[in-house]
């Protein structure tokens, strides 16, 4: 979509500066972002016109705030979000980033671990129910870690399969079953505060070497739920790994939990992007819960 002289002035009244010049930098159906190019900075600028955009920027900002407030990740500053139309728009700084380096991974590692310290000691969940992607994401607190995802992540995903078509009510493993399965192999962890949806696209280096993260779906958690969505597509260094579980030693590489929590985000792309994902949804299913 182009930048409309409407939303252009009510971005310009937003962020209190004239803006001298736009570059599109990405978009879909309903949704653009843009480099905002001002006298005094650059820009980063996401659009979204679909009718949930409001809640789901709100959510991102939500999200951002948390880590920041953690005081161990660096993300992006936030101007301002408004509405527009039906949709909304989010300004934040835009971070001119670089190919990472070893030295870089490295730094990224141990900072997750530390944001990864970041605990509750009363629940799994959020204050908030927030999104994964553009779909709903139930953060309804539980002091089981196993029900928390069980009821809160594969429950949801595996219906909404069913509802699209996109997998049979006989592909689903029983409650009891799906139960049984993650209170056996799931690990016990004190609820972290997680990114949630931490794949190669997520987190920018900027030119000066530091770790930022963007697009959060925070929740507390367990922090491999973070280290599993960060393998499922690659993209992360070696040494990003080596330093992490160097600097969290309570955690152990992951086995079963892999596969277990990358089910879940594989159930998303399956329900946000269709058939190319039942083959490998179907095959941990049968893996874990048959």
């Amino acid at each position: 979509m182009n930048l409309r002289l409407d939303l252009m002035s009510a971005l310009e009244q937003e962020v209190g500066t004239k803006i001298l010049n736009t570059v599109v930098l990405s978009g879909s159906s309903s949704s653009q972002t843009y480099l905002l190019i001002t006298a005094k900075a650059r820009l980063f600028c996401k659009i979204d016109l679909s009718a949930k955009a409001w809640k789901m920027l709100c959510s991102e900002k939500e999200g951002l705030d948390a880590i920041k407030k953690a005081e161990v990740l660096k993300t992006p500053k936030i101007y301002c979000i408004g509405n527009f139309e039906n949709g909304a728009f989010m300004v934040l700084e835009h971070i001119e980033a670089k190919t990472p380096e070893r030295r870089d991974w490295q730094v990224f590692g141990r900072q997750l671990a530390e944001l990864h310290q970041t605990t509750s000691s009363e629940y799994y969940g959020w204050r908030k129910d927030n999104f994964i992607g553009s779909l709903f994401q139930i953060n309804k607190p539980q002091k089981s870690w196993a029900a928390f995802y069980l009821i809160n992540r594969l429950l949801p995903q595996l219906r909404l399969a069913v509802n699209k078509g996109l997998l049979r009510a006989s592909e689903i493993p029983s409650e009891n079953k799906l139960e049984n399965t993650l209170t056996n192999l799931l690990s016990c962890h004190a609820p972290s505060l997680i990114h949630g949806d931490l794949w190669s696209g997520n987190f920018l280096i900027d030119k000066s070497g530091i770790p930022v993260l963007i697009d959060p779906s925070i929740s507390y958690g367990d922090p491999n739920v973070d280290i599993a969505m960060s393998k499922l597509f690659g993209g992360f260094g070696n040494s990003f790994y080596d330093s992490y579980y160097a600097s969290n030693s309570s955690l152990k590489q992951m086995s079963e939990d892999q596969e277990i929590y990358q089910l879940y985000y594989l159930l998303v792309h399956l329900n946000l992007f269709g058939a190319n994902y039942y083959s490998p949804v179907i095959g941990i299913l049968r893996k874990y819960f048959q």
